[in-house]
C-alpha cells in the first residue's frame, strides 16, 4: 500500500515575465452542476482540459460592472484533525430585482448547486509549456458551490439596491482547479461556448 505523501516540487519564486496581478475579469460563467457532464469531462491534476455541459443544457454569463468584480471571492484552507481542506467563496452582485430574476436566479440559488467559470485578471502568458493556464479558474467543481448568503438592502450602497450573493464551496481537497487547452484563445473559445446550448 502506498502512502500518500505531500511533496513540494518546483521553486517558490516570482514570475519575472509575468507578475502577479490581482482581481477578475467582469464576466464569468455560472453553471447548473447538475447539468455538468463529468463522464466526458477530462482532468488532469488542477486542470480541466475539457470541461462538458450535458447535450441540451447550457451555462450562464454573471456580468459584474464594478471596480472589483467578484470582490469577496477567495479560497482559504481550513484546518481539520484529519485532513486539511480548502473552502473557495464566490462573491457577486446581481443588479436586478424584477419577478424574472427573482424567480429564474434569486430562487434557484436559495437551494442549487453550481460551478462557476471566472477570469483572473492575472495571465502567465510567457509561461513556457502552458501559456494562459492561470486565466479561468473553476469554483464549485469538486463538491458544488452552494447559497451561504443571499441579501438585499434596497438603500444599500455597496450593492446599488441589488442581491448581494455568497456561494460557497467547503471541504475542498485541491487548492484551485483551472480550465485550460491548448493555449489562451482556444480556451477562451471553449468558455464562451459554455453559454450555448450543449449539442
Amino acid at each position: 500500500m502506498a502512502l500518500c505523501q505531500s511533496l513540494i516540487s518546483q521553486d517558490i519564486q516570482k514570475s519575472c515575465d509575468d507578475p502577479i496581478v490581482k482581481g477578475y475579469k467582469k464576466v464569468g460563467v455560472i453553471i447548473n452542476r447538475e447539468d455538468i457532464d463529468y463522464v466526458n469531462s477530462v482532468t488532469a491534476g488542477n486542470v480541466i482540459s475539457t470541461l462538458k455541459v450535458k447535450t441540451g443544457k447550457k451555462g450562464y454569463w454573471v456580468e459584474m460592472d464594478s471596480n472589483n468584480p467578484f470582490n469577496g471571492t477567495n479560497t482559504e484552507m481550513q484546518a481539520a484533525d484529519i485532513a486539511n481542506t480548502f473552502t473557495n467563496t464566490v462573491a457577486f452582485t446581481v443588479l436586478n430585482n424584477d419577478p424574472d430574476v427573482c424567480e429564474n436566479v434569486i430562487d434557484q440559488l436559495k437551494s442549487g448547486e453550481f460551478v462557476v467559470v471566472l477570469q483572473n485578471e492575472y495571465n502567465n502568458e510567457h509561461k513556457a509549456t502552458t501559456p494562459s493556464d492561470s486565466v479561468f479558474q473553476v469554483f464549485g467543481w469538486q463538491r458544488g458551490l452552494k447559497a451561504s448568503a443571499l441579501s438585499r438592502d434596497a438603500y444599500s450602497d455597496e450593492t446599488g439596491g441589488g442581491w448581494l450573493v455568497n456561494l460557497q464551496e467547503t471541504e475542498v481537497p485541491k487548492s484551485g482547479l483551472f480550465m485550460y487547452s491548448t493555449d489562451y484563445a482556444t480556451t477562451y473559445a471553449a468558455f464562451q461556448a459554455l453559454t450555448t446550448t450543449a449539442q
